[in-house]
């Protein structure tokens, strides 16, 4: 059975950092389910056999149950079960692991397997820095980021190999071939870790390597400020240069690699090992060695921070790392607001916690600036929120045993080289352990399988303070106690695989294309609905394909099935404000608004800092507010509404529109939000605020709405339209452009971009330019465009599918820019529609050709116009 754990744990611990580190959840499901699977089958062979348990290594299993009792508590249960399904397998990933081990034959073989996980990584990610392997951000904004995507997990993984390798590089007692082996990894994990440039590592990795230097003897200890040295050196050689040919660079580090495995046996055929057993050293070298290298360190850090010698040196990468690492970062400052407001939310969850992902879903109503983070950047916080302060004492005493293990299991270690090898594992714990306090290294399951790997082959797995021995018949207690615990670690397995099982089912179920049918997509949104009801995404996703059934159909069952989804989803996340704006996006299908907009207003209260709410219910409810404008209350109730939307908005914005924050989100509203709320202004006579909101767009005022002498408005409303919005309002019309003098000059890039979909050129036209379009449809039939004179466009020259829409019209559209004739025209049938203003002059007609409206936008001056009703 031992074998087969190692085949199993050591696949997965082998290749699962390839399914991005296993950070999703969809990710992990399968692994979780193996790993649980596989530990049930142990525990009856274990029982079968009757083996013996060490059970104080199955206090691991506390932390699952702490996400169990998260459950009364959790804001969202669906994220509580993801990571309930992830500590039991991470429980019972190291209870096997260590279980394992008193097999000495297979136990043996945990090393080779951790140490080749560890190569394969850094390998497929030097590769991937090369560009010879393609993997979906390998590298991000030039920093390596591995199989894990994401640089600063990547460095602290890699900074904990390079430490363990260092160590049992110089355990002199121990086989040649194994600390050859171990030299030659120095430089690739040194390298990677130095192309990952996250700052947080480096300042970590000084901090775990003092530690092991502390643990080690005197010679030992010269031993790894010797490797230490030049695999650093040899590392960034390889950094520096794998930039230039990708072969090279293959090539350097082949060399680089090989120069600490050849030092390696020259020293062990001379040995030169010997030559550091000075009696000096022997006497106080142990703790002189470690104050020696503090000093020395603080004056290279004073060198780093005043840029320096050794600084000036640096590859220029490194240096602009280094010289960012102060407290006042942009990064910096904004994780201590993460902090600040993780600790105010744990204040409101603090015993039991709010759940798995609970910062997700509660950050944004705590935070007070806008900024988007799903992470805290602080594992130790996320436990914290997670489970509250009784999960993450449990959480602290656990690992706090388990590190205690770890030196207990160094003391008992007869020889040196087993002592210096399991203090490379105690610094590589420490390395990431620490660096979790500055990201969400948590989060990522490869990164919990190699800190338990780590931790199961330090931690002994014999002797009495270990090894809890029940004795049947003496203490009847004792053993109905250890009875039960077994007892519920399997009920606990059991149904975590039953519901894992579910979760994952319905993952795969959830996986739809765009070639099902919607009959297809409706079963299989139902069937994954009805396995993980606890997951609101499918219950939204459902209602919504019940909501447009319904729109489509008029299928009153349709829309209650919606309702009664979306009452259920609410109540499973009732202060995530992305469920309430989905519930309120659907209740907008039913067209019933009152309730729309107060699950839409509940959002916006719940997450204040989120635009593209505001976005979609200031122009919604503006143009409700138009639509009854019959009904006075009504009306008035709609653009209050959109008014007072828009000056919530805006009470913020103003205070962040130029202030830098890291991670910052998008707080630009759009224009055709600040037209709406213009609008609502206006129709409520407001006219000032309703021009002040306009005035960044410099609109057109037709003549009579303002007194410019005075600046006095005139009339108590106007119209406010833009040259954007006519054309997507009737874009299934027909409508004839003829330009006349300038018109680009203030032609936004939405508008462009909106032509340029159906076809146009515009962007090639010149500021003087001429040009004329015909539009039908959606679609472009003909333009013209000259840069250097007039055009027309008659039915002679027209092209068929023009001449096919013009019919049996006479038509004639001319254009002629500032320079050529500074004239717009658009005659059909002898009449003529354009406005002949400076500008884009618009004319918009039905399939029949029968006049719908006309219009001009100065575009040279706006797109906006402002017009007298």
């Amino acid at each position: 059975m031992s074998y087969v754990l190692l085949v199993v744990l050591g696949a997965l611990m082998f290749f699962t950092p390839y399914f991005r580190g296993l950070f999703f959840d969809t990710d992990f499901y399968w692994v979780s389910l193996v790993v649980m699977v596989c530990f049930l089958a142990w525990a009856l062979y274990a029982y079968i056999k009757k083996e013996t348990i060490t059970g104080i290594y199955c206090s691991i299993f506390f932390i699952p149950i702490m996400y169990v009792l998260a459950f009364f508590t959790a804001e969202s249960p669906a994220s509580n079960f993801d990571n309930l399904f992830r500590w039991l397998a991470y429980a019972c990933f190291f209870v096997m692991l260590v279980e394992m081990r008193k097999d000495v034959k297979a136990g043996k073989w945990t090393p080779y397997i951790f140490q080749a996980t560890g190569l394969a990584l850094a390998l497929f990610s030097f590769l991937g820095y090369l560009g010879w392997i393609h993997y979906k951000d390998i590298v991000l904004s030039d920093r390596l980021s591995g199989p894990f995507q994401y640089p600063n997990t990547f460095a602290a993984v890699m900074g904990a190999y390079w430490l363990y390798s260092l160590m049992m590089a110089i355990r002199h007692s121990a086989p040649l071939r194994e600390r050859v082996f171990y030299s030659a990894s120095l430089v690739l994990f040194g390298t990677n870790f130095l192309l990952a440039f996250s700052r947080g590592a480096l300042i970590v990795l000084p901090v775990a390597w003092l530690i092991g230097l502390i643990l080690l003897r005197s010679k030992s200890q010269w031993m790894l400020i010797l490797y230490t040295l030049m695999s650093g050196l040899l590392s960034l050689l390889t950094m520096v240069l794998a930039d230039g040919s990708a072969w090279i660079a293959l090539l350097i580090l082949i060399l680089c690699s090989a120069v600490p495995a050849a030092v390696t046996y020259w020293l062990s055929k001379r040995g030169t090992e010997e030559s550091f057993k000075v009696k000096l050293l022997e006497q106080h070298g142990r703790w002189a060695t470690p104050v020696a290298i503090l000093v020395i360190g603080a004056l290279l850090v004073l060198d780093l921070m005043n840029q320096g010698l050794v600084y000036g040196v640096l590859p220029d990468a490194l240096q602009k790392q280094i010289s960012s690492i102060n407290l006042e970062t942009g990064s910096v400052l904004g994780r201590l607001g993460f902090y600040d407001d993780a600790l105010r939310i744990s204040q409101h969850y603090p015993l039991l916690g709010a759940g798995g992902e609970g910062w997700r879903i509660l950050y944004v109503q705590y935070q007070t600036e806008p900024y988007m983070s799903n992470e805290i950047h602080n594992g130790y916080l996320e436990v914290l929120l997670n489970i509250g302060i009784i999960g993450s004492a449990v959480f602290l005493i656990v690992f706090a045993l388990l590190i205690a293990a770890m030196f207990k299991g160094r003391a008992r270690q007869d020889t040196a080289a087993g002592q210096t090898a399991i203090t490379g594992m105690i610094s590589a714990a420490v390395m990431l352990f620490v660096h979790a306090f500055f990201d969400f290294n948590f989060s990522f399951g490869s990164y919990w399988f190699i800190i338990l790997w780590i931790l199961a082959m330090a931690v002994p797995v014999e002797g009495k303070l270990f090894n809890l021995k029940l004795k049947l018949g003496n203490d009847a207690l004792a053993k109905y106690a250890a009875l039960a615990s077994k007892v519920a670690i399997v009920l606990l397995v059991l149904a975590g695989i039953f519901f894992n099982t579910r979760a994952y089912a319905a993952a795969s179920k959830a996986k739809i294309n765009n070639r099902m049918t919607v009959n297809e997509v409706v079963d299989r949104l139902e069937s994954a609905f009805g396995m993980n009801p606890y997951n609101v995404n499918y219950g939204l996703n459902l209602a919504s394909l019940y909501a447009q059934w319904y729109a489509n159909t008029q299928d009153e069952s349709m829309k209650q099935k919606a309702i009664d989804i979306v009452n259920k989803v609410i109540k499973l996340e009732p202060n995530n404000s992305r469920v309430l704006y989905s519930a309120g996006e659907i209740y907008l299908r039913f067209m019933e608004w009152d309730q729309a907009f107060a699950y839409m207003d509940l959002a916006i209260s719940k997450e204040p800092f989120e635009v593209s709410f505001y976005a979609a219910t200031i122009p919604l409810k503006q143009q409700l507010g138009a639509r009854y404008a019959d009904d006075a209350d009504k009306s008035r109730g709609y653009l209050e509404s959109a008014i007072a939307d828009y000056e919530k908005y805006e009470s913020w914005y103003s205070t962040f529109k130029d202030q830098y924050l890291p991670d910052k989100r998008i707080i630009e509203l759009d224009r055709q939000a600040h037209l709406a709320a213009a609008r609502a202004y206006a129709q409520l006579g407001q006219t000032d605020r309703a021009l002040a909101v306009l005035e960044p767009y410099s609109p057109v005022l037709d003549e009579g709405i303002l007194d410019a002498e005075s600046n006095q408005v005139l009339v108590d409303s106007f119209e406010i339209m833009s040259l954007g919005e006519v054309i997507s309002q009737y874009s299934d019309r027909t409508i004839i452009v003829s330009v006349r003098g300038t018109a680009v000059r203030r032609l936004s890039a939405e508008t462009i971009n909106t032509l340029k979909t159906m076809g146009s050129s515009i962007d090639q036209l010149a500021e003087n330019g001429s040009y004329i379009a015909v539009i039908s449809r959606g679609k472009l039939l003909q333009e013209e465009i000259n840069n250097n004179g007039d055009v027309t466009l008659t039915t002679q020259n027209a092209n068929s599918r023009t001449n096919e829409l013009f019919g049996t019209h006479e038509v004639s559209i001319y254009s002629a820019g500032k320079d050529y004739g500074d004239k717009s025209s658009i005659l059909i049938d002898g009449v003529e529609y354009s406005d002949n203003h400076r500008g884009m002059n618009i004319a918009v007609f039905d399939q029949e050709m029968a006049l719908i409206g006309t219009i001009y936008f100065d575009t040279h001056q706006s797109e906006v116009r402002v017009m007298k009703q």
